[in-house]
């Protein structure tokens, strides 16, 4: 399938394939092979197919965009998190794309993945840095821009991974200099 006609078969097939409780076969089979095509992301890079994606993803959630399936592994529940954050904040929703973000996180840490930990952290930190939530904030207890990105950080140190470990400091240098700190943004940026 090459344009969004084509491809319709392939979204009924998820929603088939999840309503019969068939959820890792239709996310591996056909979401990932399929409408992907792996690492492409065929569907939203090459026909722009946002929407689409995001309706199909939804499937794969238990309590779309919050809880996924449990008939998922740990890994796939973690990259369907991914992908459906990447989803909303592509069509504007991002509010909507900082659940699925922290969750993502949260499934990497538990896999001790550390560089996709590190990514994901640096992801969140941004999304936040986005919507202005630079603080921590004390009502919620979830963590603002600062912090995810000062953690990301520790998690891209862990991980050794010596790309992840000048992005991160990029983020974090990025989140302070939004939040006023110049100093210690500019000392990260020059690490």
């Amino acid at each position: 399938p090459r344009d969004e006609q084509s491809m319709a078969p392939l979204f009924a097939a998820i929603a088939h394939g999840s309503a019969a409780g068939r959820h890792d076969e239709a996310f591996n089979e056909i979401y990932i092979a399929r409408i992907a095509r792996g690492n492409e992301g065929f569907a939203v890079h090459k026909l722009g197919l946002y929407g689409l994606d995001l309706a199909s993803l939804a499937h794969f959630f238990a309590e779309p965009f919050g809880r996924p399936a449990p008939e998922l592994s740990a890994s796939d529940q973690a990259l369907v998190l991914n992908q459906a954050g990447f989803a909303l904040r592509a069509l504007g929703r991002l509010s909507e794309a900082v659940e699925p973000f922290r969750g993502n996180l949260r499934k990497r840490i538990e896999q001790e993945a550390w560089k996709s930990v590190a990514i994901a952290a640096s992801n969140l930190s941004e999304l936040l840095s986005t919507l202005g939530r630079l603080r921590d904030d004390p009502a919620s207890g979830e963590a603002g821009a600062l912090s995810v990105a000062e953690q990301a950080v520790g998690y891209a140190d862990r991980s050794g991974d010596s790309f992840q470990r000048m992005i991160n400091r990029s983020t974090h240098a990025d989140a302070l200099r939004q939040a006023g700190r110049w100093t210690e943004s500019a000392q990260r940026y020059i690490e």
